[in-house]
């Protein structure tokens, strides 16, 4: 499914990189849109999440009014979440591919702006526009069958990682979490099939006896 998802993005630039950082990083959506073009280092192929986007409520004066909230760049969710990535090669190529489409074709407000993925005056795209995008992605004719969502990919790189038998702390390391709610449900729909394929490969290994 994720190989169908890629190819029908393909027609989309901006959000077959958003999709291609997803995948290869697992970063959360207020991670993504934070993201700056300092954050990206095409020789290294790395990607430092050091910031996120989150919201800001001003103090409640009275109960009849509801609260106003802005949204605001601030560090992660935690100082757990700071991280550098090693990108896939996939993922590099669309970010430059990305950059050169901002520079030919972008307005003067996307080209000058210090954001990976920038709202239409050059600051951080809003939460609504963001999730707009990828909502109606997902709605064309070739995907109303799968769910797109910024969370699946988070969710597929755990479990990628789970059946490549990666230890549980680096993987909460790659996903700049501390809990283990995600794996324990990535764990939990594991299948037999896998947990036999896993053990096949054990057992077939010469360091084990």
């Amino acid at each position: 499914e994720i190989n169908r998802i890629f190819e029908v993005a393909k027609k989309n630039i901006e959000i077959y990189t958003i999709f291609r950082v997803l995948h290869a990083t697992g970063m959360r959506p207020g991670e993504l849109r934070a993201l700056r073009w300092k954050d990206f280092n095409k020789e290294d192929k790395t990607i430092s999440i050091i910031s996120a986007i989150t919201k800001e409520y001003d103090t409640k004066k009275d109960v009849l009014n509801p609260t106003k909230k802005r949204e605001i760049v601030s560090s992660t969710k935690s100082e757990y979440s700071k991280r550098t990535l090693k990108l896939s090669d996939a993922a590099v190529e669309a970010l430059a591919k990305w950059r050169e489409h901002l520079d030919n074709y972008g307005t003067e407000e996307l080209r000058n702006s210090q954001y990976i993925f920038p709202g239409p005056d050059g600051n951080f795209i809003k939460e609504n526009t963001y999730h707009n995008k990828i909502y109606r992605f997902s709605r064309c004719e070739e995907l109303k069958d799968i769910g797109v969502t910024s969370y699946r990919f988070r969710h597929t790189l755990c479990t990628n990682l789970v059946l490549k038998g990666i230890p549980a702390r680096v993987i909460l390391k790659i996903l700049g979490d501390n809990t283990l709610d995600l794996i324990n449900k990535v764990y939990s729909h594991i299948s037999d099939n896998d947990v036999n394929k896993s053990l096949k490969k054990l057992f077939d290994s010469k360091e084990y006896y």
